[in-house]
């Protein structure tokens, strides 16, 4: 069974080390790889408006042609966009007289001023090609947009044509509603950590200082929320559980966890809602350190 460690007082870990402001309303101690405390949020209405305008900016061959559904099976869905809770996607299929080599010699020069290529390639199924795709994104975006996405996905329909789909994504920070917050009349937080590697280590740390609960309030309520959606990637090799409660053998009204994907998952009596984040909190990183981590 993992040591329980109580910190009653700041002293103990040294939380003037945080540096000026750490745990006031005004200055919250982000520390590296945390985004700042006032992150814009986005909504659906920006989003589809940005969503619009980008369709229309679509540069085609001329003599292209708008059919109403998708000219190929192949092209029925999205080649590689990504999955959110929080996004607007607008498609368009297309018929474009050129060979799909020729076409793709085209989007080299084609994308619109303040969009970037940051993605390509092709799709085989038993070695034969069954489709290409690219995408770009908006290099400058509005105040709460996290992506804006311009996709294409084509395939041959004859020697001389091409059958496209156009898909634009664009997807939206969400906000943090006053249920996903902290309240400051918690009066007890427990940390429980592991670190994998060669040699797992695990601990529970206890936390009644008020300074240090104050501290750690501030620090998750300043993070802003991101999208919601699938997404997979390696496992952190430093996982953490922070409990808050009103007292000492209360039940829990929040519990932040922290696993991987850049991200920490913050479940209240309202939900769950999902936190943007480089690593683990700041404070957390020292208490584990007081604890015997590293």
């Amino acid at each position: 069974m993992a040591e329980v460690v109580f910190l009653a007082v700041a002293v103990a870990i040294g939380l003037g080390a945080l540096g000026p402001g750490s745990g006031t309303p005004g200055g919250v101690a982000t520390g590296a790889g945390l985004p700042l405390a006032r992150t814009a949020s986005g909504d659906r209405t920006v989003a589809a408006s940005l969503a619009r305008d980008l369709l229309e900016t679509v540069r085609l061959p001329p003599g292209s042609v708008r059919v109403a559904r998708a000219p190929d099976p192949t092209l029925s869905q999205p080649s590689q966009l990504s999955l959110s809770n929080d996004q607007v996607t607008l498609t368009e299929f297309w018929l474009v007289p050129q060979s799909t080599g020729a076409f793709e010699r085209w989007t080299s020069v084609a994308p619109e001023a303040g969009l970037h290529a940051f993605e390509g390639g092709t799709g085989y199924d038993r070695a034969k090609v069954v489709e290409h795709f690219l995408a770009w994104q908006l290099e400058r975006l509005p105040p709460g947009m996290i992506s804006a996405t311009v996709g294409y996905g084509f395939v041959g329909a004859s020697p001389s044509h091409t059958a496209l789909r156009v898909d634009v994504q664009v997807i939206w920070r969400p906000a943090r509603s006053a249920g996903s917050l902290i309240p400051r009349s918690d009066h007890y937080a427990e940390l429980k950590w592991e670190q994998l590697g060669t040699q797992v280590r695990s601990g529970v740390v206890a936390i009644s200082d008020s300074n240090l609960l104050r501290t750690l309030i501030a620090q998750v309520n300043a993070l802003p929320a991101v999208p919601g959606g699938v997404e997979s990637c390696p496992a952190a090799l430093l996982q953490t559980t922070l409990s808050f409660a009103h007292g000492q053998g209360r039940p829990a009204n929040a519990v932040l966890s922290y696993s991987g994907c850049d991200q920490f998952t913050l479940t209240t009596p309202e939900g769950t809602v999902l936190l943007a984040t480089g690593s683990v909190l700041p404070l957390e990183l020292k208490l584990i350190r007081a604890s015997g981590g590293s």
